[in-house]
């Protein structure tokens, strides 16, 4: 069927050339009956002057193939083969994959961080066995999974496609930035496209690497899916809906490591509290001019519209004067090195909400530090002498929150957050991973009497299982 439709069908620079004889069978097979599934594809066929034939999003693909045949694109279709070893799942990655195989191998699947989603989207391909390209956000990333790719697949068959590599094959591993610079060459040469910490896409540029794909398959990953109506709603049609969800309670204590959850409240100085108090007050006054009442609104589109009232600009920047003095101030000093005291012993990450923070964090209590600023090599060095036990801990602001595997630490102290849910997830998901007799620690530090506080309720509200107690009960541990 895929040969047939070849002839019809020509991609180009990620898109689909259509000839005219084809585009007018699939209007004629979509005219007259419901088929929701394929809504679009008559909105997405477009006349192009330039080359005298019809234009078409490479996403299309499979539903053009299905309309212009009348059956959906099957494995026999594909006519090239990758030889793959057989790959052994847990009872929830089956359950995961059965399910994303009754969505017609479409769709995005939900694990926890440490819960082996790389493993999942390596099963996917040696199950399938097609070509197939796999797209992440970092070069950590990058090399991680062709590492694991090396040991299911020939060796001539795997490509890498970022950091400096150029190589394209069967089974390819790409970058974002990277693939999406490519796809207008290679797009058409995946019949599964996997993609990792899928929640990044659904808005801005990299989302136009999935519209320039003809994958027909299509298999995203995260632990943290958008929670944004627009990027969800991209994210379906472009890869598809959440097939399969498990959260960590259902983990816990079996497939990841157990954990306590301790939220430890600190006061700001008197002189702090005002400080921050004027400064919240001053950019609430703007955001209630700018927002006129409407709820709802998404944190991008309530930003843009405090810029556009006058004074806009100065009420950002209180936000951000105050939330540096929650970030760290005396009292999370003070908090952090009875902690540190209390957990010798243990391998410790620590979070910090900015890299002004981190730098002082890693000053006072000679932690590493592994930020954006820090090279590839410094980072290796840390996380190999954390691996070893030579190294008892590490601060980072927001590097360590994907990619980085750190199955030894057992400690996470979260001194600052600002990214809302997500990064809590992705930050307890460090100490997650298991190992023998293994119980992990998750400390937070939050300031009372500020925004801290109403964010750290809204995340416990969403997971229920943390316990709240104050400072000296962490003193007394």
């Amino acid at each position: 069927m895929l040969e047939r439709a070849k002839g019809m069908l020509r991609f180009d620079r990620g898109t689909l050339l259509v000839r005219e004889d084809a585009a007018r069978r699939i209007r004629e097979n979509l005219g007259g009956r419901p088929c929701a599934e394929l809504r679009d594809l008559r909105e997405g066929l477009v006349w192009d002057p330039r080359v005298d034939a019809h234009r078409a999003p490479a996403y299309h693909f499979a539903g053009l193939v299905r309309a212009l045949e009348g059956r959906p694109v099957a494995l026999r279709d594909v006519t090239r083969r990758v030889y793959a070893k057989d790959v052994e799942l847990r009872p929830y990655q089956e359950a995961a994959l059965e399910s994303w195989g009754r969505a017609g191998r479409r769709g995005v699947v939900v694990l926890p961080t440490g819960a082996g989603k790389t493993h999942l989207g390596l099963a996917a391909a040696s199950r399938l066995r097609v070509p197939t390209l796999v797209v992440v956000p970092t070069r950590v990333l990058l090399h991680q999974w062709y590492e694991r790719m090396s040991e299911m697949f020939d060796a001539k068959d795997l490509g890498m496609l970022g950091d400096g590599h150029r190589r394209i094959s069967a089974v390819t591993v790409a970058t974002f930035e990277s693939a999406l610079r490519a796809m207008p060459r290679i797009g058409h040469r995946y019949a599964l496209l996997v993609v990792d910490e899928a929640h990044h896409f659904g808005h801005g540029s990299r989302t136009e690497l999935l519209h320039m794909a003809i994958a027909p398959f299509r298999l995203g990953l995260t632990a943290t899916p958008s929670e944004c109506g627009d990027h969800r709603e991209t994210l379906d049609e472009l890869v598809g809906e959440i097939c399969s969800e498990t959260a960590i309670e259902e983990l816990r204590g079996r497939f990841l490591a157990d954990f306590d959850h301790t939220v430890s409240f600190v006061d700001l100085r008197t002189p702090e509290q005002e400080q921050y108090d004027r400064l919240v007050r001053r950019f609430r006054h703007a955001r209630n001019i700018a927002s006129r009442g409407e709820r709802g609104l998404s944190w991008a589109a309530l930003v843009a519209r405090v810029r556009t009232i006058p004074g806009g600009e100065e009420a950002l920047l209180a936000l951000r004067r105050a939330e540096h003095i929650v970030s760290y101030p005396s009292a999370k000093a003070e908090a952090l090195r009875c902690i540190l005291r209390g957990t010798r012993g243990s391998r410790v990450l620590c979070f910090t909400a900015d890299n002004r923070s981190a730098y002082a964090v890693a000053r006072e209590h000679l932690l590493w530090p592994i930020t954006c600023d820090i090279k590839k090599a410094e980072r290796d060095e840390a996380l190999d002498l954390f691996r070893a036990g030579k190294l008892r801990g590490i601060v980072s602001s927001r590097v360590l929150n994907e990619g980085y595997d750190v199955p030894d630490a057992d400690v996470a102290i979260i001194v600052g957050a600002t990214l809302g849910r997500r990064e809590h997830v992705q930050r307890i998901g460090r100490v997650l991973r298991p190992s023998a007799g293994k119980r992990a620690t998750v400390i937070e530090l939050v300031c009372r009497g500020t925004m801290e506080e109403r964010r750290s309720k809204n995340r416990q509200l969403a997971s229920g299982q943390s316990k709240r107690q104050p400072l000296g009960d962490v003193d007394a541990a």
